[in-house]
């Protein structure tokens, strides 16, 4: 079991990357932890980090994610609302297509 100072130094590095890594770069970064990681409250972060990027590449690494069986339920509902928040021709698409 990680400890919370783990989990804190892990969110702190999510938000450090996503000041000095260019767009594509912290994309991935975020993209590979939530292939990667076990850990839902990481993956909470690299999904409201991925949100909050606001671009085209990170609604595509969102609406993945979203997709995902292998995923927890909780994180996945989280992806599917910041599509919602996030105002675009895309997203709008997607979600009908989801919940037609």
């Amino acid at each position: 079991m990680r400890t919370e100072r783990a989990l804190s130094l892990d969110a702190c590095l999510v938000t450090f990357a996503s000041v000095i890594m260019s767009t594509m770069t912290f994309s991935l970064l975020l993209d590979s932890i939530l292939r990667t990681t076990q850990d839902q409250e990481l993956q909470e972060k690299a999904v409201f980090a991925l949100a909050q990027h606001g671009s085209p590449h990170a609604a595509e690494l969102l609406r993945a994610y979203a997709e995902r069986a292998d995923a927890p339920t909780e994180v996945r509902a989280k992806a599917i609302f910041w599509l919602g928040q996030r105002h675009s021709a895309d997203n709008a698409a997607y979600l009908r297509a989801l919940y037609p």
